[in-house]
Parts: structure tokens; C-alpha cells; sequence
């Protein structure tokens, strides 16, 4: 959820605290200019366990580290199938677009669910990756 507030809470918060429910989530209009699949990939169970692990622990702060992990423990535990496909894509979009909702409409318009596994955001307005200091 985003950190737009409703009634003076972030949404974020009012999911966290389990208090959404009862509310009606406000919407908006965004805008994809253009999506484009760079390249896709097989990965075995194993191989997406190691890069799942390595990338929570590679986290610093409390992001709900040990929350995230418990819910990839019942899926990993469960039927996950022994392969998987792992897409890579370029997404321009406007303001207010979330990159993960779009991945996971995408599997659930599907019938296969999906995950987002990394993203990286390399301009913002006028703002590009290539001129920050690194």
C-alpha cells in the first residue's frame, strides 16, 4: 500500500495495523506509456530461495524482513513448482504508478501469479540514475 493518507493515516499504517478493511481505499487514474520485455529466464526453486534470501538480508532497516520471509517460507514449502520464469521489463509510466500492482494484475489476469523480484528506478521527473552520485 502507499503512503497516501486517508483520515490522517498512511494507508500503509491502516494495512499494517489490519484496519483497512473497513475503509474505501480512494483511486486514481495512472498511466503506462510504454512496457517492454528485455529478456526472460528459467530459474530453479533452489536458485529464487537464494536470491530471495540474499536480497531480504541484504536490507537494512525494519522493512518487515521477518514478516516478508515466514510468507515466502509457506510458499516455498508448499506446491511451488521446482521452476520458474522470471521476467525482465521496462516500464515508462506516469506519476502514481506502482510497479508491483502492475505485476500483479499481470498474474492474476493469468491465472499464474507473480511477484515482483527487483526494481529499479532509473529517472524520476527530470531526475536520472545515470547523473546521481553514486
Amino acid at each position: 500500500y502507499s503512503s497516501k493518507v486517508l483520515d490522517g493515516t498512511p494507508l500503509f499504517e491502516l494495512a499494517r495495523t489490519g484496519r483497512l478493511s473497513d475503509k474505501d481505499i480512494p483511486t486514481h487514474v495512472v498511466e503506462a506509456k510504454e512496457i517492454e520485455l528485455m529478456s526472460s529466464r528459467s530459474v530453479s526453486k533452489d536458485q529464487l530461495v537464494e536470491s530471495v534470501y540474499r536480497d531480504i538480508a541484504a536490507v537494512a532497516g525494519d522493512f518487515r524482513q521477518d514478516e516478508i520471509l515466514k510468507v515466502w517460507n509457506l510458499y516455498f514449502a508448499s506446491d511451488a513448482p521446482d521452476t520458474f520464469i522470471v521476467y525482465k521489463a521496462r516500464v515508462s509510466c506516469g506519476s502514481g504508478f506502482y510497479v508491483r500492482q502492475l505485476v500483479s494484475d499481470v498474474g492474476r489476469d493469468l491465472a499464474t501469479g507473480a511477484v515482483t523480484l527487483s526494481i529499479l528506478r532509473t529517472r524520476v521527473g527530470t531526475y536520472l540514475l545515470a547523473d546521481s552520485i553514486k
